[in-house]
């Protein structure tokens, strides 16, 4: 240890030696010019300064006779002040240099001097200033050598930047001629004489326009009128005019501009009107003043804070004049005043400072209304003998009362808290009380400001959070007197609120500026929606709401029993988690979910399927999440709810799990012949039912619906503005005459943006003209930037293609890489939305496509006539378990249009499953046609697209006792399409398997016939 402590102390004086040599060094390098010290050294022997005549000691500090400031700027070392006060001369300091002609101290700003003996008495201080060009204030107190001011001084070429100028003269053979003086000043702002004898005549020949303070104190000078007019003092703001043995009249023809007016001494006289046309004087004294009469004024000026009577003679009582709103000092001591005080000109006042003292004919008491003031009082050696409870209270504070008076015998004060129990707000209470005191004062961890002085104050303290605590504080330093206060913080100050929306509800992260967990709190949203706190933190809290909470301006309102506080604030979507496809291993184990899953490394990521079957993740990135399903999966539509960095992601129209296809055939296809004969009426007389109890079909007739519809063939041309599927069929009458025998118009209408709850969030609607085509009307475009009534919708485009197939053909590309049939005169329509703005991860897209009503259409019954018998035809059919439409089958006069809808769209390049849901009857067209309406739900997919299409069918009606006949036919198909969105991230990825055994089944499915 003694080893250690050595060390130590040898390296503490290594430390401080280099610490001095650095300083040395430092101060080497500052050296004054040497026509500086030159200066300085004059000054040390002519004013007999007690100083060394070098630079360390004229630069390293003061002493009670004299002050050199030196200060090193980007002008180098330099003198910057000077402030002499030589009322000691030193002797044998040696002789001032014959030569010297004046200071050179080019940086010199201020020059003060009070040097009674100089050396040398040739040297006049005027010319030995002659050269200070920056110098702004100069006072020459008292200067032995500047007796007289020499014509022209201070001269503003000289001293270009002098603001302030104060003289001492004591010359009564020599006065100073004032009007030269003042005519050699016209750039300084404050001046101060201070003179025995004037020769003056202050009047509008004289021109100061920067001067704002005049104050001239003088003695044994004549009788004179001295005239403060704004053309000679356009920016005067004050004056002090001090006049000992003679009578001044003072003049001012604008004393508004005046603002602290001060005379004193023998007798002045205000001529031109009175003080109350001081409209904005501030301050005014008046001291040795002989009013020869009563008190001169009536009333005060309005705008005054301070009022200083002292030594007038006479003032018999204190006026009774009623004090101005702003006043808070009123003085009127060593006045002879005697009698009652008005304490009532006083009580009003809501802190003053007021001094009565040495008025010893002054009687009675303090009024009690006093204690209400924010008072500091003096009536030392005035008659006053009694006081209230208040003021004996804080007898011996000074800063409250200054007298002899001594409290009552066995006077006890009667402090009084009306409440220990203190709730503040931001560390600030309201106390209330009795004899609570004076003023303010600051304790440790507490501070006191008097609101009402002895009845309110404002308490405040840096306990801003826990539980109710005792904090004992007391009133005064004067005193013991404490009370024992139970503080509790009870302030709210919202900083942010986030949202996350979770199953059932949303969860709010409040956080706050200010904010006690310590009280028990509530939270509403919108004043509606209660949110039950989950837990509470110093700076924030968690709360649920049992309600679904819309992305928008949303008013969160956070209370207590004490306090409440609401603040608007913006539930912005987050970025992430989104869902783009979802792809099924074959064995239905295990998921590949793609989309945005964040760059926060996917923290406490879980996947749960139909919110109880764990998808347990083996690997995730911030695009895909692979995991295994702990269990088998339930057949058909499934939820998915994937959660990571306390976010949640979920849909319940993204999921599929089909059955697995097998060789069976289904139950529904007739076993035998006879069984076909039976169900289909032998084929509906368009073939024959073969043994494996299935139709052969005539040439031309359907082989999807057992014979009972006949492919149509001819030429179709497109002449639609819009993308939509439009057939208008017609035959020839037997006047050869062409009648319409079938209608029908299917096209998109609408994009929905929906939320995760399929609540509709916006819908951009699509009008006709609002589309843009090819020239082949077979290629339509919209986007919502040129479109003006349309807003909200960023850059948003919708691609649409209309493929019309004449013959029977395969299309190798009907959607993705996958082949399907198109039947005789079908029509395909597909759809793309890029970049649709999502309002939140959560939320996907529909299509809506609706049949469109037409004047040439006739109702649809959905029956047709086969004999004496009526065959109904489903209008939709679902997959196995009713989730999905895949065939919609319009049937309408002696026509049918068959709809083939396939499960699948593709998201951002990926297949993944797309639900179909026939949406609630839109209503009814002009003539009396019901209309449907379909959703083609897609996931959060940035690049979306679906296909679907229609085939025209005859229908082969046969009344009661009729044979089958055969029709003309000749058909006129029209395309539309609907309006484009955005896509950001997330939908289903199907699995391949499943994909290809639905456009399997498509070719073998027949139309349900009730």
């Amino acid at each position: 240890m003694m080893k250690q402590s050595s060390s130590t102390f040898t390296i503490l004086i290594l430390l401080c030696c280099c610490s001095f040599h650095f300083i040395d060094q430092v101060t080497s390098q500052l050296v004054l010019p040497q026509s500086e010290l030159t200066s300085a050294i004059f000054m040390i022997r002519q004013y007999g300064l007690k100083i060394q005549e070098n630079q360390a000691a004229i630069c390293g500090g003061a002493t009670s006779n004299y002050t050199f400031f030196c200060t090193n700027s980007t002008n180098g070392y330099h003198i910057t002040k000077i402030d002499v006060k030589g009322d000691t001369f030193t002797t044998g300091l040696g002789v001032p240099d014959p030569t010297f002609i004046s200071y050179n101290l080019p940086e010199l700003t201020e020059f003060r001097t009070f040097t009674i003996q100089v050396k040398n008495t040739s040297f006049v201080f005027a010319k030995l200033i002659q050269n200070l060009s920056k110098l702004e204030t100069l006072i020459a107190e008292v200067e032995a050598t500047f007796v007289v001011i020499p014509y022209g001084f201070p001269n503003p070429q000289q001293y270009p930047n002098l603001k302030h100028f104060e003289y001492w003269c004591n010359s009564p053979n020599n006065p100073i001629d004032l009007n030269l003086f003042l005519a050699s000043t016209s750039i300084v702002e404050k001046i101060q004489l201070t003179c025995t004898g004037f020769n003056f005549k202050i009047d509008e020949s004289i021109y100061l326009p920067n001067l704002k303070y005049f104050g001239l104190y003088t003695r044994d000078v004549n009788s004179t009128t001295i005239t403060i007019s704004e053309s000679s003092f356009p920016a005067l703001k004050a004056y002090t005019i001090l006049s000992r043995f003679v009578d001044i009249k003072f003049s001012n023809p604008n004393p508004k501009t005046i603002e602290n007016l001060d005379l004193m001494q023998h007798n002045i006289t205000l001529i031109d009107g009175s003080i109350t046309d001081y409209t904005n004087l501030k301050t005014l004294r008046l001291g040795e003043y002989n009013f020869k009469g009563p008190f001169p004024f009536t009333s005060y000026p309005s705008q005054l804070t301070s009022i200083i009577l002292q030594q007038n003679i006479p003032i018999s009582v204190i006026p009774n004049i009623t004090l101005p709103p702003l006043l808070d000092s009123f003085t009127s001591s060593f006045d002879n005043a005697k009698g009652q005080v008005p304490w009532n000109l006083f009580s009003s006042k809501k802190k003053l400072y007021l001094d009565l003292s040495y008025n010893p004919l002054l009687t009675g008491s303090v009024s009690p209304d006093m204690c209400s003031v924010d008072l500091s009082l003096n009536i030392l050696n005035s008659g006053i003998t009694t006081l209230p409870e208040c003021l004996y209270c804080y007898l011996s504070d000074p800063k409250v009362i200054k007298t002899t008076i001594t409290p009552p015998p066995n006077f006890n004060c009667n402090f009084t808290i009306d409440s220990l129990d203190i709730y503040t707000k931001f560390g600030k209470a309201l106390i209330s009380g009795t004899n609570l005191g004076y003023g303010e004062k600051n304790f440790t961890r507490y501070s006191i400001k008097r609101i009402v002085p002895n009845s309110l104050i404002e308490f405040t303290t840096d306990y801003l959070s826990g539980p109710k605590k005792t904090m004992v504080i007391k009133l005064s330093d004067y005193y013991s007197y404490t009370f024992p206060l139970q503080v509790i913080e009870i302030a709210i100050t919202m900083a942010d609120t986030q949202s996350t929306l979770v199953e059932g509800g949303a969860l709010l992260n409040i956080t706050f500026e200010y904010f006690n967990s310590a009280v028990v709190h509530t939270v509403m949203v919108d004043n509606t929606i209660p949110c039950q706190i989950v837990s509470m933190q110093t700076k924030y809290l968690l709360c649920q709401t049992f309600d679904y909470i819309p992305w928008n301006d949303k008013n969160i309102t956070v209370s207590n029993q004490y306090y409440s506080t609401s603040s608007m604030f913006t539930f912005s979507s987050p970025v992430y988690p989104s869902i783009t496809a979802i792809n099924i291993s074959n064995d239905y184990k295990n998921l590949t979910i793609y989309g945005e899953f964040g760059e926060m490394g996917q923290l406490n990521a879980t996947v749960r399927i139909n919110n109880t079957l764990d998808c347990n993740i083996t690997s995730s990135t911030r695009e895909m999440i692979n995991c295994s399903l702990v269990d088998t999966p339930s057949l058909g539509l499934a939820n998915i709810n994937v959660s990571l960095d306390n976010l949640t992601f979920y849909a319940d129209s993204l999921l599929y799990f089909p059955v697995i296809p097998t060789t069976t055939t289904p139950p529904s296809v007739p076993q035998t012949k006879e069984q076909c004969e039976e169900s289909t009426s032998k084929c509906f007389g368009h073939g024959i039912c073969q043994d494996n109890g299935q139709c052969q079909c005539n040439p031309n007739y359907n082989q999807f619906d057992n014979c009972l519809t006949k492919f149509i063939n001819t030429t179709i041309k497109n002449t639609s503005r819009q993308p939509i599927i439009e057939y208008n069929l017609t035959r020839l009458n037997g006047d050869d005459e062409l009648v319409s025998y079938g209608a029908f118009k299917f096209g998109l209408v609408s994009i929905q943006e929906l939320n995760f709850d399929n609540s509709v969030l916006r819908e951009l609607k699509l009008q006709e003209d609002q589309w843009t085509s090819d020239s082949s009307s077979s290629s339509y475009t919209y986007t919502t930037t040129t479109n003006s009534s349309v807003s909200g919708f960023g850059n948003t485009t919708i691609i649409a293609n209309t493929t019309f197939s004449q013959q029977p053909s395969t299309d190798s590309n009907y959607l993705g890489n996958h082949s399907l049939l198109l039947n005789p005169s079908s029509t395909k329509l597909s759809v793309s939305i890029i970049d649709w703005p999502y309002l939140s991860p959560m939320s996907t897209l529909q299509i809506i496509y609706q049949q469109l009503s037409s004047s040439e259409e006739q109702s649809p019954s959905q029956t047709i006539d086969r004999g004496c018998d009526k065959v109904t035809v489903s209008l939709t059919k679902t997959d196995e378990f009713g989730v999905s439409v895949q065939y919609v089958q319009v049937v309408n006069q002696r026509a049918q249009f068959n709809g083939r809808f396939i499960d699948y769209s593709i998201s951002n390049g990926l297949e993944t499953y797309s639900r179909v849901v026939q949406q609630q009857d839109g209503g009814s067209g002009s003539s009396g046609n019901s209309i449907f309406s379909l959703a083609v739900k897609l996931p959060h997919c940035q690049l979306c697209q679906t296909s679907f299409d229609f085939t025209p069918l005859e229908i082969d009606q046969v009344s009661c006792g009729s044979e089958t006949s055969s029709v003309a036919w000749k058909a006129g198909v029209g395309v539309a399409v609907p309006v484009a969105a955005i896509l950001v991230g997330a939908a289903g990825f199907f699995g391949r398997k499943h994909i290809q055994r639905k456009l399997a089944n498509t070719r073998s499915k027949s139309i349900e016939l009730n």
